[in-house]
């Protein structure tokens, strides 16, 4: 279990986080699912592949990134 990884109950909500993202701050972001929820699997520009954190999903609603 990843502690930092941004959880969505909805699918819905990580379909509108994956719309903040792309393409402004990834090239692609897929959403997967665990026993956790929906979370999202992002390809950011830099080249890093990883799952969304809590802080990054902060940082791009406030526009940080």
């Amino acid at each position: 279990m990843m502690n930092n990884k941004e959880s969505f109950i909805w699918w819905s909500e990580a379909r509108r986080a994956r719309d903040l993202l792309v393409p402004i701050y990834a090239t692609k972001a897929e959403i997967k699912k665990d026993e956790e929820g929906y979370w999202l699997n992002v390809w950011w520009k830099c080249g890093t592949i990883a799952p969304l954190t809590c802080n990054e999903f902060i940082q791009a609603q406030e526009g940080e990134i």
